[in-house]
């Protein structure tokens, strides 16, 4: 079979219920990803099948270089058959089952809720950065204030722009995708570098504000002053869903602000 092919069945497995002959048949299409790491391979084959879009596109030029190598195809037609697939859906392999759990629902809505919210603010954060990593421990959010020069930030830099979160079908809307972008220890350091003297926001998002949300977000406070001085906390905030008012004088006395979304 080729590369097309095993896209073909893939889908058709997957429509079938058959997810693990799916992912055999994804691994096929795209010479076993390119990893030698088995548990990555089949990682990276559930983000596909779990309708993540940017493993559905990376994917998908994956299978198509597999397929003119197939063909014997000069490699400037990768892209002309990954954009040429891409019209025709193939790519939607992942589309046609599952559903999202209710913690990835309430964890994709907070997330574009706080988006939201942040541009009605002044000064508008620049740059929305997801899943920061602190002493390995994940801060939800860390928002980045105006100004911040564009011509300064790199690619992946450009990613987290705050208006790239506020599209209905952004890539950031889906966890998978943001986990998968996700800001490593080193990434930030080289990220506050650059940006030193900023001004930002410690987020964290949660359904229900509690003593848990309150005492997470005081300790990456201290754990970003810690690792990063050259970024100033300028405000320290919980996104929820249901506030508690019994907290209320809580978070006031530590500076904390509820935004309810």
């Amino acid at each position: 079979m080729s590369p097309f092919e095993h896209l073909q069945a893939a889908r058709a497995a997957f429509v079938a219920g058959d997810r693990d002959a799916a992912m055999e048949h994804l691994s096929l299409a795209t010479g076993n990803l390119g990893w030698q790491n088995p548990a990555k391979t089949r990682r990276d084959l559930h983000l596909y099948l779990d309708r993540n879009h940017l493993y559905q596109q990376t994917i998908l030029r994956l299978a198509a270089h597999e397929q003119c190598k197939h063909d014997r195809l000069p490699r400037g037609q990768i892209e002309k058959l990954f954009d040429t697939w891409r019209e025709e859906g193939v790519l939607e392999v992942a589309g046609a089952g599952g559903s999202d759990s209710d913690e990835e629902l309430h964890e994709r809505h907070l997330r574009r809720r706080f988006a939201h919210w942040a541009v009605s603010q002044s000064p508008t954060p620049a740059l929305i950065l997801p899943e920061v990593s602190l002493n390995g421990k994940k801060l939800d959010l860390l928002c980045l204030e105006q100004p911040v020069r564009v011509e300064r930030l790199t690619a992946k830099d450009r990613i987290f722009r705050t208006e790239e979160w506020l599209p209905e079908e952004s890539a950031l809307a889906f966890p998978e995708a943001v986990r998968c972008l996700q800001v490593d220890k080193r990434y930030l350091r080289r990220l506050s570098a650059r940006l030193a003297g900023t001004r930002c926001w410690v987020v964290e998002l949660k359904m229900t504000l509690n003593m848990e949300a309150i005492g997470q977000v005081l300790s990456y406070r201290v754990l970003l002053n810690q690792a990063h001085p050259e970024l100033s906390v300028s405000r320290v905030l919980i996104g929820c869903h249901r506030p508690d008012p019994t907290l209320d004088a809580v978070c006031q006395k530590h500076e904390i602000q509820v935004v309810n979304l």
